[in-house]
């Protein structure tokens, strides 16, 4: 199922046993996916994350931390990024990410 929010954004519903909360599909104007965005559900761990995609992907190419607590890990190489992003608000926790194909974002 997907949900077109835009000429160019659509929102994918996951089936509710893959721990995701939502997946943004953005697309270039000869329509191929330039990026996606992952909205993690509720029981996922920033840290968890991490670890899976390190696993995965290899050590990551930068970290940070942002002065409001909100933490970044990015995977890059030269065609592809992928960057976890943690954040806490109202004691709750929230994990996002972004697939994008560097060269289609242009």
């Amino acid at each position: 199922r997907a949900n077109r929010l835009a000429d160019s954004l659509y929102q994918l519903v996951p089936d509710s046993t893959s721990g995701l909360a939502a997946l943004t599909v953005h697309l270039t104007p000869d329509r191929r996916i330039s990026a996606i965005d992952i909205s993690y559900g509720p029981g996922r761990r920033f840290a968890d994350e991490v670890a899976a995609a390190r696993g995965r992907l290899g050590d990551p190419s930068r970290t940070r931390t942002d002065d409001d607590g909100s933490h970044y890990t990015t995977w890059q190489d030269a065609r592809t990024r992928f960057e976890l992003v943690g954040r806490v608000f109202n004691n709750r926790s929230a994990v996002t990410g972004r697939l994008t194909d560097l060269l289609l974002a242009r």
